[in-house]
């Protein structure tokens, strides 16, 4: 008895359970990217993001005013924060240090996201790419493929470039 219940333990600290290590600082979730969350003041991310460069843009998307800010370190780019009425509805990044807590990042295949994610809820077609939008416990993820955009179904080997958090 007492072998068998070695053996699970030992199984049990062997086994993968398709988890990494991410510090939150460059943890993405359903609701959040790094620091920033949905919902959150631009006031908050200056607070949190103090030891960084914070920019207030505008990214007008669609001929239409679009308030973000964006957070480097340094020269690098970290991520895109954007608001409506005041809170932010949507995050992105494009940077490869940020990834999900199964290891999901930009760089990584669409192939292994859906291995590592599971399958997506919805595949389409965006105005700047093709986009596959996976369930989380916390919330959903966006990930623009870089797809050709003729085709619907990616590939599997079709590499994630941007990753969004958005509002629903």
């Amino acid at each position: 008895m007492i072998r068998f219940h070695c053996l699970v333990v030992i199984m049990a600290l062997l086994w993968p359970s398709g988890s990494i290590s991410v510090s939150k600082e460059f943890l993405i979730t359903g609701n959040s990217i790094g620091l920033v969350q949905l919902g959150q003041t631009k006031q908050q991310i200056f607070r949190s993001y103090k030891n960084y460069t914070v920019r207030q843009v505008d990214l007008l998307l669609e001929g239409l005013p679009s308030p973000a800010l964006q957070i480097f370190r340094g020269k690098e780019l970290l991520l895109t924060a954007e608001f409506e009425k005041a809170t932010v509805y949507r995050i992105s990044t494009r940077n490869p240090k940020y990834a999900t807590a199964r290891g999901i990042r930009v760089g990584s295949s669409f192939g292994e996201a859906k291995r590592r994610l599971g399958e997506p809820v919805s595949i389409g077609q965006g105005e700047d790419g093709v986009y596959a939008v996976v369930a989380l416990k916390s919330g959903e993820l966006s990930l623009r493929l870089a797809a050709d955009s003729s085709t619907m179904l990616p590939a599997s080997k079709t590499k994630i470039v941007e990753i969004l958090v958005i509002r629903r």
